[in-house]
């Protein structure tokens, strides 16, 4: 059984860190743990020492489980939509949309007229956050890819 009281704070150094290979290892640890991890992830984006990427690795770990989270993890990444970066909301969206959460979809909604670039995304066809909620309301308007 995971000890979230002793495991958090290393799972957030990791996911965080500066080195890729610590945060992919972090990601494995994860998803070698399943889903009894979520709730020290839900934590993690709750917690106001968290950093961009500490948040926005804990959404890929948190999106690695797909629809069978998304009640559980649905007010934790809401309210990250509304988080200042905009890195973190458009991981937020994407997250959403990997999970399925077609009760998110208002939330999301109401980013279509964010037009925040995020400066790690220049790149990216959804580099913005209006494009990223576009992409995905069209992707959840859409059936369900096939298991």
């Amino acid at each position: 059984m995971l000890d979230r009281s002793r495991n958090l704070p290393e799972l957030m150094a990791a996911l965080g860190s500066t080195e890729i290979k610590d945060r992919v290892r972090a990601l494995h640890e994860v998803q070698t743990q399943g889903v009894s991890v979520v709730p020290t992830l839900l934590e993690i984006l709750d917690r106001p020492d968290a950093t961009m990427p500490t948040l926005v690795w804990t959404m890929m770990g948190i999106a690695q489980f797909g629809p069978t989270v998304a009640e559980q993890a649905h007010s934790a990444l809401v309210r990250c939509l509304a988080d200042s970066s905009p890195t973190v909301r458009r991981s937020a969206i994407r997250t959403l949309g990997a999970l399925r959460d077609v009760s998110a979809v208002d939330a999301i909604t109401a980013l279509r007229t964010d037009p925040a670039l995020d400066p790690s995304a220049w790149f990216d066809d959804d580099c913005t956050v209006a494009q990223t909620a576009e992409l995905v309301l069209a992707d959840l308007s859409g059936p369900s890819p096939a298991s």
